[in-house]
């Protein structure tokens, strides 16, 4: 998390067996109003893999497949809250804050330039 890629989202795409899905579109967008949503594509970094550069907190889904089947927020997971400055929480699930105190995590937050690994599982 900290560290790795500065302030990347990388994103992968599999199906029910964990092998890559190209051309599924991904809504990425920010809680901020007055900022338009992006929508980026698997396969450009990859196979099923799509990267975005965050400037803040972002929300992640699945808007719609290669086929054009629209999922959109109300059918896919949403990867909330997923933000260049992490929650100390974050940091914690993620082993970046073993033997500090709360205080120390939630102070590390702020020197940590915060990259995540998403990964969308279809179910079927």
């Amino acid at each position: 998390m900290c560290g790795r890629g500065g302030h990347t989202i990388f994103i992968t795409v599999v199906d029910i067996s964990g092998a890559p899905l190209n051309g599924v579109v991904l809504k990425v967008t920010d809680p901020d109003p007055n900022t338009e949503d992006v929508e980026i594509t698997t396969g450009d970094k990859g196979p099923g893999k799509a990267e975005y550069l965050m400037w803040g907190e972002q929300w992640v889904w699945v808007e719609r497949d290669a086929s054009g089947r629209t999922y959109g927020k109300d059918r896919s997971e949403i990867a909330e809250h997923v933000d260049r400055v992490p929650p100390a929480w974050d940091l914690r699930a993620a082993g970046e804050c073993e033997g500090l105190t709360d205080e120390e995590c939630e102070q590390k937050r702020y020197t940590c330039d915060g990259s995540y690994d998403l990964v969308f599982q279809r179910q079927w």
